[in-house]
Order: C-alpha cells, then sequence, then structure tokens
C-alpha cells in the first residue's frame, strides 16, 4: 500500500487532508484502478476499522470495501466521476452503509501535476464521513452557528450519533423528559423537524 506519496508536493492537496483530519473525515487519492497514491492520517485510521474495508495485505495499495453492495457502488462511482466520456459530471455523491458502519462519501475528479504518480485528471478524491463518529470541532461550530447553550450542545452531539435516545439519556446522566425538552429547543434553534432532518444538516455541518 502506498501510504506516503509526499503530500507536500501536491499543493492544495495537503492543505484538505490537515482540515478533514480536524474534522474526523477521511480523505483517498485514487486512480482508475482505486489504487491509493495519497491519504490523510484519518484515512489510514479508518482503513483499519475492521468489516468496513478489505484489508491491505489482500488488495495491495487498492482500496476495497468488505460490503458487496457498497463495493459495487463505489467502483461505479469512481468510474463514472474518471470516466472521460462523462461530459460536465464534476461529482457524483452516493451513500454506503454497513450494517453498523454508516458513512457518507463523496467523489470528486482532480487533476494532479505530472510530477505526482498519477497523471493529470486520472485521479479522484474519495472523502468519508464516518457517521458513527463525531468530530471535536462539531460542538464549536453548533454553539457559534446556532447559539446553542453548552447543555445543549452536549445534547446535540449525542443526537448527530446512532445512538438511541434512551442510550443517549443515560449517557448524559439526564432524564428522558430532559433529554425530550433540550431536543426541542435544538430542533427549533436548528429549524429542523425530526431527527432525519438533523442527521441530514449534522453531515452537512461537518
Amino acid at each position: 500500500m502506498i501510504v506516503g506519496t509526499d503530500v507536500s508536493t501536491l499543493g492544495g492537496i495537503a492543505v484538505l487532508f490537515r482540515v478533514l483530519d480536524t474534522q474526523a473525515r477521511a480523505a483517498f487519492v485514487l486512480d482508475r484502478m482505486a489504487r491509493v497514491t495519497a491519504q490523510n492520517d484519518f484515512a489510514r485510521q479508518l482503513r483499519e476499522t475492521k468489516n468496513l474495508f478489505t484489508p491491505c495485505d489482500r488488495t495491495g495499495d487498492r482500496l476495497e470495501f468488505v460490503n458487496p453492495i457498497a463495493q459495487r457502488a463505489f467502483s461505479g462511482a469512481l468510474f463514472a466521476v474518471l470516466d472521460p466520456t462523462g461530459g460536465t459530471k464534476q461529482a457524483l455523491d452516493m451513500t454506503l452503509a454497513t450494517a453498523t458502519r454508516p458513512l457518507l462519501a463523496e467523489l470528486h475528479p482532480v487533476a494532479l501535476p505530472s510530477a505526482t504518480p498519477c497523471p493529470p485528471a486520472t485521479c479522484a478524491i474519495l472523502i468519508l464521513t464516518h457517521l458513527d463518529m463525531v468530530p471535536a470541532a462539531l460542538g464549536a461550530r453548533l454553539r457559534m452557528v446556532f447559539s446553542l447553550t453548552q447543555r445543549e450542545t452536549a445534547v446535540a452531539a449525542s443526537l448527530a450519533s446512532p445512538r438511541t435516545e434512551t442510550e443517549i439519556a443515560e449517557g448524559l446522566n439526564i432524564s428522558a423528559n430532559t433529554l425530550r425538552t433540550h431536543r426541542k429547543t435544538i430542533y427549533a434553534k436548528l429549524g429542523v423537524a425530526s431527527r432525519a432532518e438533523f442527521a441530514a444538516l449534522m453531515a452537512r455541518l461537518v
């Protein structure tokens, strides 16, 4: 596996990698064969997640999802983004999910300098957001953008996880009624009406 294409030679990609690391998001630079030519630190960690990616010792430097449905979606999306007959398509959004590890994924075509292992216009950046993980920066963003209190921020960050409300209330050491009260206030401040709408907003925010 090529884990160390010198990211410093990739210009803006290096900046993107640093930003995504702070947001607990994985980024892979891939060629047409799904070979990894560069990845950020969080991507390295995520690649070690059990039952998400096929182990590197079986695929070499190629990225492959364990879930066959996710793998087909990924392969199709990569081909669509890098297909030279694809016209003006600039990006392809897809949602990948396993039974226990939901992901949001975005694929973007990228032109890299000719000095890099991938020739220009033959690479793509795959950005993955692991929905089971709440970035540390999320709380600060919620407070700044939506004027949530400290307690509301803690509740909102917990609601962004896949835990049930019973589990959240127990984790925060509050009653179910108190949680519902906080949730109602949070939804009003964020302008959402359900946890599904809240989750969609959080996915954009992170």
